[in-house]
């Protein structure tokens, strides 16, 4: 067939059957250790997807078409798109992969854009919450993103190393330098007001 065969077990109307394998879906990226960010992310694009068990290559360029998504974004719901269609012919639902038709767009490389030096210490110079300071602080010299921020705890405060621990994309957990006096520092976020420069800043 042209742009996607029939599924082996189910009808294209079936919206319980569907959502029955959404639900598989899902227990089966936890089991993988994929995050729950990135499952409800997913989980949620292939809602939006007409006919998303059927898809076909057609389908998913035209949904990825339009125009208020920038590049990024395309790409990114290909991803994921691509990610329940192998999953469907991994599991013997369907018998072919229409994202391999439907290529995914082209993403110009992306450049880091750091934040300048006087534009940071005018935003330190700002009066501000000492929290709301401590993220700023672990942003701009440990490197850290803001859900990596955000998810702080106190037990990934390490005094016996000196360093701050994150989880971050790969589901690493990289140790980022303190200065002396961390270990008098209240609170994980509070512990970013001594965190020395990163390296390469």
């Amino acid at each position: 067939m042209s742009g996607g065969s029939a599924l082996r077990v189910l009808g294209s109307a079936d919206v319980d059957l569907e959502r029955a394998l959404l639900d598989e879906w899902v227990i089966w990226q936890r089991a993988r250790n994929v995050s729950d960010k990135t499952i409800n992310e997913r989980v949620l694009l292939i809602r939006r997807l007409p006919g998303a068990a059927t898809v076909t290559a057609v389908d998913v360029d035209r949904f990825l078409a339009n125009p208020a998504w920038s590049k990024a974004t395309r790409a990114t719901y290909h991803g994921a798109i691509r990610a329940w269609c192998l999953w469907l012919v991994r599991t013997k639902r369907r018998d072919d992969d229409p994202t391999l038709i439907a290529t995914p767009p082209r993403v110009p490389k992306r450049r880091p854009r750091p934040i300048a030096d006087e534009h940071l210490a005018v935003l330190l110079s700002t009066r501000m919450y000492r929290r709301t300071r401590a993220m700023n602080l672990l942003g701009a010299y440990a490197g850290l993103r803001v859900s990596e921020i955000a998810n702080i705890r106190g037990e990934d405060v390490d005094l016996i190393t000196v360093s701050i621990s994150v989880i971050g994309k790969g589901r690493q957990t990289p140790g980022h330098p303190a200065a002396p006096g961390f270990a008098e520092s209240r609170g994980p976020h509070a512990a970013a007001l001594v965190v020395v420069p990163y390296m390469g800043r």
